[in-house]
């Protein structure tokens, strides 16, 4: 048997600062993608009383939340129109239910679609660092409510990604036990 390594492993093209990041994030996205690698249309669409989300609406969320903070904070186009090619997967409030400030439920699309998505989304984020200096990754953009920096993006996106891998599994579990 052998053994897995626990390491980082960055990309050496990038400054050492980004590069660590980066690692956590596309490390957080592959187990994201093992979670989700063998779901069924019915696993993804599952919803049982007292939750608010499917496995599917929260692999939507990741991407349209990835690129909310791509585009409105670190490039700073809030209130613009999302690029033409990504107004296919994002129309405007996309990413919540206006009544009621939930996710908008995404029932139906296969698990292909929405891994396509995910690295769609991902490809931009990654391309938008890919010429970030350390400098330009730890300074603040500033707006009304708050000054985030590119480097915060990163945690916060690693971090929220992973919070929601629990929910996936929790539901990947009951649904499982439901079949049985």
């Amino acid at each position: 048997m052998s053994k897995r390594p626990l390491v980082i492993q960055p990309e050496p093209q990038l400054p050492e600062a980004i590069a660590v990041w980066i690692w956590a994030l596309q490390d957080t996205r592959t187990r994201t993608k093992q979670i989700v690698e063998d779901l069924a249309q019915a696993h993804l669409d599952y919803l049982p009383d007292g939750f608010a989300n499917s496995i599917g609406t929260l692999l939507y969320h990741l991407a349209a939340t990835e690129i909310s903070w791509l585009y409105e904070d670190m490039l700073g186009k809030e209130g613009q129109q999302l690029p033409a090619d990504l107004q296919q997967y994002f129309a405007p409030g996309f990413w919540v239910s206006e009544q009621d400030r939930r996710l908008v439920p995404i029932l139906g699309k296969p698990l292909v679609e929405h891994l396509h998505l995910l690295d769609y989304v991902r490809d931009l984020l990654l391309k938008s660092y890919q010429t970030m200096s350390p400098e330009d990754f730890r300074r603040p953009r500033r707006y009304e409510p708050y000054d985030v920096t590119p480097e915060w993006v990163l945690y916060h996106l690693t971090r929220h990604e992973a919070g929601h891998q629990a929910q996936m599994l929790f539901l990947k579990r009951l649904y499982t036990q439901q079949q049985r």
